[in-house]
C-alpha cells in the first residue's frame, strides 16, 4: 500500500486524527449459524471469518477477535507492525491450545483482516479472503490480497477476474490461522488522511456485491450504520449464500469514539448451542474462558464463568468453507 503523508497542520492548529467506526454481521438467508466475528474500536478494526463449518469455524474467529481487542489502545507507530504479528502468534497459538485439549476442533481456522490505528499511522494485518477497502477521493480500492486459489490463477494470467468470480474452486483459501504455525500474514504501514474511509469485510459481502456497488453504496451517506445495514442487505438480495459481516472506519480530525463494538461469534454472551450437540459442554468451557480472559482485558468486565462438564468430544468432519 503506497504510504501518502498527512499535512500536520490545519488552520494553524496540530491535526488529531481519530477513527469513527460501526460493525454489522448477519448470518446470511442460508447458513444456520453465524461464523463471522468482528470488532471495532478506536484504535483497532477487524474482520475474522471462521472456517470449518461443523468443525467450529466460528470458534476459531471469536477467539481470533478476542486476542486482538487488546491491541485496541494507543501504541506507539513505530510498534504497530510488530504487535499485529505477535498477535497473529498468539492466536495461532491459542487454537492450537484448543485443539490439543479438544479434538473435536480439528480442523478449525479462521481469515484475519485488522487495521490498527494510532499516531495517524495505519498497519494492515491480512491472511485469508476477507477483504480490505480503502475510500479516498471518492475512489474504491482494494488493499489487501486475497490468499486464494483463484487470485493465484489470476496472478498467474490463468483466468481473469471475471472468470475468477465464477470459478468452482474461488471459496479455496490457501492461508488462514489453523494452530499449525504456517500462516503468514501480510502487513502494511500506511499514512492516514482524513477524510479516508475503511472497508473491512468478509467474502460473504465482496463474493456477491460488486464493487461498483460497494462503492455507490460508502459514498453515498456520512451515516456509516446506514451503509453496514445497506451492504448487508446487497448481500442478502443476490442470495445470502455466506455469512456477511462489514466494518467501517472514517479517519476524522475530530473527538475520538470510545465505545468498542464487538458483533458476530464473538458478541458476549455466547451463542447457544442446539441441546442435541454432543461437543456443547466442552466447547463452551472453551470459548468462555479463552474469550473471557481476553475480553475481560478491553471492557473491564469479568470473564463469564467456566462450566466444568468433561462430557467426551465426538469428532467432527472435515473442514469446509
Amino acid at each position: 500500500m503506497t504510504s501518502h503523508p498527512t499535512d500536520p497542520r490545519i488552520g494553524g492548529r496540530a491535526l488529531t486524527l481519530n477513527l469513527r467506526y460501526t460493525a454489522a454481521s448477519d448470518v446470511g438467508m442460508l447458513r444456520e449459524e453465524n461464523e463471522d466475528s468482528a470488532y471495532a474500536g478506536a484504535h483497532l478494526v477487524a474482520v475474522a471469518d471462521g472456517v470449518g463449518g461443523n468443525v467450529h469455524g466460528e470458534v476459531a474467529s471469536a477467539v481470533a477477535i478476542a486476542t486482538l481487542a487488546s491491541l485496541d489502545k494507543s501504541l506507539p507507530a513505530d510498534e504497530l507492525a510488530g504487535c499485529l504479528r505477535t498477535a497473529v502468534q498468539e492466536i495461532d497459538q491459542a487454537l492450537q491450545q484448543m485443539v490439543d485439549s479438544d479434538s473435536s476442533l480439528e480442523g478449525m481456522s479462521t481469515t484475519l483482516t485488522a487495521l490498527l490505528f494510532s499516531d495517524g499511522r495505519c498497519c494492515l494485518g491480512h491472511i485469508g479472503d476477507s477483504r480490505a477497502y480503502l475510500v479516498r477521493d471518492g475512489m474504491l480500492r482494494q488493499v489487501s490480497r486475497d490468499h486464494s486459489l483463484v487470485q493465484t490463477l489470476v496472478d498467474e494470467g490463468k483466468i481473469t477476474q471475471e472468470q475468477a468470480a465464477v470459478h468452482p474452486q474461488r471459496s479455496v483459501i490457501l492461508q488462514a490461522l489453523n494452530g499449525r504455525g504456517s500462516a503468514r500474514a501480510d502487513i502494511d504501514l500506511s499514512d492516514a488522511e482524513a477524510g479516508d474511509r475503511w472497508l473491512l469485510c468478509s467474502d460473504g459481502l465482496s463474493d456477491y456485491v460488486s464493487g461498483d456497488a460497494i462503492l455507490e453504496t460508502v459514498t453515498g451517506s456520512a451515516d456509516l450504520d446506514a451503509m453496514a445495514a445497506r451492504l448487508i442487505s446487497l448481500a442478502n438480495a443476490a442470495g445470502g449464500p455466506d455469512n456477511i459481516t462489514c466494518v467501517l472506519a472514517d479517519v476524522v480530525d475530530d473527538a475520538a469514539q470510545d465505545t468498542p463494538l464487538t458483533v458476530g461469534a464473538a458478541a458476549f454472551p455466547a451463542p447457544a448451542q442446539a441441546a442435541d450437540e454432543p461437543t456443547s459442554p466442552l466447547r463452551r468451557r472453551w470459548w468462555q474462558s479463552l474469550l473471557g480472559d481476553r475480553t475481560a482485558r478491553v471492557d473491564g468486565s469479568a470473564p463469564p464463568s467456566a462450566t466444568t462438564d468433561d462430557e467426551n468430544p465426538t469428532p467432527a468432519p472435515d473442514t469446509h468453507r
